[in-house]
């Protein structure tokens, strides 16, 4: 499930959200971004997208953690909560409202061929074992 935390929210709106939502991990688009959710119970782990998320991209999962997402996947029910967006707060405390998907967007880095059939793909994973519709983008 996600929680966005834009970047145009205060430090204590966005440390709400973190809390609220008991967000397991963050992803940052900045350090300023990360500092207005740090120092708080939650999320517990702060990653960066120009470092950390970008080096995942560069790395092969390993048969495991592939085992892991399609156990995930397969246990996944289109009803669950798949984001929360919080109100503005500005009548009060930011209130949380749950959506689920009616569709899933994944990218695809377009590998194809031997190496998406040695190193598998995510977004062909997805397509076979999610249960709601997959919209796959390709790179350009």
């Amino acid at each position: 499930m996600t929680v966005p935390i834009y970047p145009s929210l205060g430090r204590k709106v966005a440390a709400y959200f973190a809390v609220g939502s008991k967000a397991r991990f963050a992803i940052a688009g900045s350090d300023e971004l990360t500092a207005r959710v740090a120092m708080h119970p939650y999320p517990s782990r702060i990653f960066t997208i120009d470092e950390e998320v970008a080096a995942w991209t560069r790395t092969e999962p390993s048969d495991s953690a592939r085992a892991q997402v399609a156990a995930r996947l397969a246990a996944l029910d289109p009803e669950h909560v798949a984001t929360v967006v919080y109100t503005s707060g500005t009548t009060g405390d930011p209130k949380a409202n749950e959506f689920d998907a009616d569709v899933v967007l994944v990218g695809r880095r377009g590998r194809g061929g031997v190496a998406e059939l040695l190193l598998g793909s995510v977004s062909h994973e997805l397509v076979l074992h999610c249960k709601r519709p997959v919209l796959v983008i390709s790179s350009l």
